[in-house]
């Protein structure tokens, strides 16, 4: 079976697991099965030790509830494996497809945004983040249209709207900074190792925001989008924290808990009069701003 066969297999096992109220072993067989799998009970067990082994999600069963659970206490980065379980696992039903017929191609438009810069540097970077190795490049600065070399001690990797960023320390720096890798020249991948700050946790920088930074404390917010755009929010919604408040035919009110930052405007931004911020204030009186300014250019 193919690596994509074997990556579906595995995000059955984990969508049966953290959607079931403590599903038996007979139960994720008959999840298998129905999903197209005929698999011994042994292929299965080896899946449970496969996804603690190398992904480092624990899968536990409980004797008093008599069934399996996802075990987050001793599980790494949970959230983040299964966005890469989604994904593999959509890639793998489309390239199925499109074996039994290559002309299904011609019924699959992906976004034609272009091809990203430097993907291709996402192996090597890889290697030294998991081998602790020392990088070092020149970065390129959008906002101040400048070059400079950064000697990087890399701890991560991190995607957003299709661009992916290396995460890592600098000396003399007290942060963690974020380069995108479209901008990065001259990579260079140390033989010299570093020693990891075993505290440094990449959750505790992304799970409440959403993009990629801010210095702005946790709120909640308070956000009211018309019936129609409500239904895309709660299909999609804007973070992971998102609860529906309140839902009437005026709207539907959704409550976030995250530190707000330039890409949480830009969220709201694209949703244009089709969202009004009731709290905080602050925020309030700032997405009037900007749409003063919008509204000053179309006057010009």
């Amino acid at each position: 079976m193919s690596n994509l066969g074997k990556l579906r297999r595995l995000y059955l096992l984990v969508e049966k697991v953290e959607h079931a109220f403590h599903p038996t072993f007979d139960e994720l067989y008959d999840y298998y099965y129905d999903h197209g799998f005929e698999v011994s009970k042994r292929t299965i067990q080896r899946d449970i030790e496969t996804l603690r082994i190398e992904f480092g999600i624990e899968i536990t069963y409980n004797r008093f509830r008599e069934g399996y659970y996802v075990d987050r206490e001793r599980s790494l980065n949970v959230n983040s494996f299964f966005r890469f379980l989604e994904y593999a696992n959509t890639a793998d039903l489309l390239s199925e497809d499109i074996r039994q017929n290559k002309n299904n191609l011609e019924y699959i438009h992906f976004e034609s945004q272009g091809k990203l810069k430097n993907l291709h540097l996402l192996k090597e970077l890889m290697f030294a983040i998991r081998n602790d190795r020392i990088i070092s490049f020149i970065h390129y600065n959008f906002s101040k249209e400048t070059k400079k070399s950064f000697t990087v001690y890399p701890y991560g990797l991190k995607e957003y709207q299709g661009r992916w960023y290396v995460v890592g320390m600098v000396e003399n720096i007290d942060n963690p900074l974020k380069f995108g890798i479209d901008r990065i020249e001259a990579l260079n991948v140390f033989d010299q190792t570093f020693q990891k700050d075993p505290h440094f946790d990449m959750s505790d920088l992304f799970d409440d925001v959403v993009g990629l930074r801010t210095d702005r404390e946790k709120e909640e917010i308070l956000l009211q989008f018309t019936p129609f755009q409500g239904k895309y929010i709660k299909t999609l919604p804007l973070h992971p924290s998102q609860e529906v408040v309140e839902e009437d035919d005026q709207g539907i009110t959704v409550k976030l808990k995250v530190r707000p930052n330039f890409e949480l405007k830009q969220k709201l931004m694209m949703q244009c009069q089709a969202v009004k911020v009731i709290q905080p204030q602050w925020l309030a009186e700032e997405m009037q701003e900007i749409y003063k300014e919008a509204l000053e250019n179309y006057k010009k």
